[in-house]
């Protein structure tokens, strides 16, 4: 591919290695640009450049480039606020959810120093019990600290997360820790746009079961509020989490549909302005799911993608794909580390690459099978990209992912005609019980066959956790092979050196599996997790409410370290286990346990008074104040091998 029919595909790359560069290694790109710039230009203006010094010299400004942006991304500094701050804060976003402590998002207008309330610009994480509005402005006296990962094994990496979206620290508002001050209205559109999807979502929960609307908001508006986690773990599990979050594939599907629909009418309505009607109608979409960063990432890219074949003569959509990702990551470098854009795209990437050629390995002459081949082909090729990130982020990989994406694909264009459609013609009294019928059905048809995909043996292989080194060799075998399609020699040894990296991720899987240890957790109750010959028994202390939080504890824990998990509830006194070769004793002494095992003795202490008896190793929970001779969970687990 020649660079000028696709010039996106180098210049995007090299945006995003400056990018990455950038975010690890802070200096004064943009001097080094201007030098770099400057020398170029007096170079070719005393003599004509060599073509390959003219690329090379291209190559580093975009890579300068990419380094100076992320630079000044990340120049935010630690905030100012601390214990006991009184600030001035603009509420801009709450969590849509029933949970008593509501995570919200607010803007740090003005904050008390010694020299009086001077002016701030900043986000900062809350967790409100007060059912604040959008626009809402407080003033607040609370205690803020930074954002830490709890450092529990297979844990969600918070801290990054919420770095990358330039948020460091976090705070909880009591219901009498602050006063109101002002109300900023929120913009008219913002406005319409709030009550449309309010009014959606009133439909949906009078018209259907709790337990299908709660999955029907998710599906047609990127409601999660109202998802059980049983639900979640269930799509999550069959390889179908996705169809939950209003994102790429939805918009992919609306557009595909509005097509087809618009096609119908050829006569009147032109391939361009058929494009045009279906952009304005996703970008309508976009606003009523709330203009969340996936819908608007996903808008843009189909828009660019569309609206690219449309008017270029001799598109090329995998530049259009690589140009949509550079204007966004010259807006926000930090993208680059969000999940949701870096699985978007990788996805979309392979339908373009690999799409013909996964199709053509298999002829179906049956029309209807080979729209389900063809279907099936579309997982393939999204998930031949995407396989690596997964195993990096979620630790598992759904085997079954072409019977679910089949599936997935086929109930959500059918739900999401039907859900449109009921949007639209909600009025008509004679058609909404029919589309209330249909979309009710087909969302118990849709969970069953998630459920059933869920319950065949072996549906999710758990225990994966390559390093990001693995994960950067991995596509760079895929690129080489890519590259390689028409030198054989390449391909042989792209494809053994890519047998052995598999074979290495799968020892390492398996040696996990076969780990024995007993772990303690970084939580505020006591809770003590023994692993032997994948059975996983959990001993915790704690009420119903606590039982919730140590389930999604050993979720993640055994993601990283599979095993079929056990809770036992440790009750005031002694509770023997007995674990292999090993006879394991806890003694529970107001919430203080005491662990006897192969002649130790290990003390996890939930209040300031000493141990009773001589202890190995005293093991404090992480609300306790530092003690040099012990260990604070504050730091993360403990480990003990067994």
């Amino acid at each position: 591919m020649k660079f000028f029919r696709a010039p996106f595909s180098v210049v995007t790359p090299l945006l995003i290695v400056g990018v990455l560069f950038g975010s690890m290694y802070s200096s004064d790109y943009g001097i080094t640009f201007l030098i770099v710039l400057v020398s170029m230009v007096i170079l070719s203006l005393v003599k004509k450049l060599n073509p390959a010094v003219l690329s090379t010299c291209l190559g580093v400004l975009i890579v300068l480039l990419g380094a100076e942006i992320m630079d000044s991304s990340m120049s935010f500094g630690d905030s100012k606020a601390a214990k006991d701050t009184a600030v001035i804060v603009e509420i801009v976003e709450i969590e849509k959810s029933d949970k008593p402590w509501k995570k919200t998002l607010g803007r740090l207008s003005h904050i008390k120093t010694k020299k009086g309330m001077i002016p701030c610009s900043e986000f900062v994480l809350f967790y409100a019990q007060t059912q604040f509005e959008e626009g809402d402005v407080i003033f607040l006296k609370t205690n803020f600290k930074k954002i830490e990962n709890a450092k529990n094994p297979g844990e969600f990496d918070a801290k990054n997360y919420w770095n990358n979206k330039r948020i460091r620290k976090m705070a909880f508002i009591g219901e009498s820790e602050f006063r109101y001050i002002d109300h900023h209205d929120i913009s008219q559109i913002t406005a319409f746009f709030n009550d449309v999807r309010s009014n959606l979502t009133t439909s949906l929960t009078t018209s259907l079961k709790p337990e299908q609307a709660g999955i029907a908001k998710a599906l047609l508006l990127g409601d999660k509020s109202t998802l059980s986690m049983e639900t979640k773990k269930s799509f999550g599990n069959a390889g179908a989490m996705h169809v939950l979050a209003v994102s790429g594939l939805h918009v992919g599907i609306i557009m595909y549909l509005l097509l087809f629909m618009l096609s119908k009418f050829s006569r009147y309505i032109s391939r361009r302005n058929a494009v045009l009607i279906c952009v304005i109608f996703v970008w309508i979409y976009a606003g009523i799911t709330g203009f969340s960063p996936s819908v608007m990432r996903a808008a843009f890219m189909f828009s660019v993608l569309m609206l690219g074949q449309v008017w270029s003569k001799q598109g090329n959509s995998v530049n259009t794909l690589f140009f949509s990702a550079f204007v966004l990551l010259l807006i926000d470098p930090l993208l680059i580390y969000d999940i949701g854009f870096q699985l978007s795209y990788l996805a979309v990437l392979g339908i373009l690459l690999m799409y013909d050629r996964v199709c053509s390995l298999l002829l179906v002459k049956n029309k209807w099978l080979n729209k389900v081949w063809e279907g099936t082909a579309i997982g393939i090729s999204a998930q031949m990209l995407t396989v690596p990130l997964s195993l990096f982020y979620f630790h598992q990989f759904p085997n079954y992912f072409m019977l679910s994406n089949v599936g997935v694909m086929l109930f959500a264009g059918v739900l999401l005609t039907i859900g449109l459609a009921l949007f639209t013609f909600k009025a008509v009294a004679f058609l909404k019980p029919i589309l209330v019928f249909g979309l009710g059905l087909g969302i118990s048809l849709l969970f069953f066959f998630i459920q059933f995909v869920e319950s065949i043996p072996g549906s999710v292989a758990t225990g994966f956790e390559p390093s990001a080194l693995v994960v950067f060799v991995l596509y760079g075998l895929i690129a080489l092979l890519l590259m390689a399609r028409n030198n054989k020699r390449l391909l042989y040894v792209g494809s053994f050196l890519g047998l052995i990296f598999l074979t290495g991720i799968q020892w390492d899987r398996n040696e996990r599996m076969n780990q024995n240890e007993m772990v303690f957790y970084n939580i505020g109750s006591p809770t003590i997790s023994i692993k032997f010959k994948g059975q996983i028994t959990c001993f915790y202390i704690g009420k119903k409410d606590d039982l919730k939080r140590v389930h999604f504890l050993m979720d993640a824990y055994s993601k990283v370290k599979p095993g079929k998990v056990n809770y036992v509830q440790l009750k005031e006194g002694k509770t023997k286990y007995k674990s292999g070769l090993n006879t394991i004793e806890f003694t529970n002494i107001n919430r203080d346990v005491y662990v006897e095992m192969n002649g130790k003795t290990y003390f996890l202490r939930s209040n300031y008074k000493q141990e009773e008896r001589i202890v190995d190793k005293v093991i404090d929970l992480p609300y306790l104040a530092e003690n040099q001779s012990n260990f604070n969970l504050r730091n993360g687990a403990y480990f003990v091998e067994l």
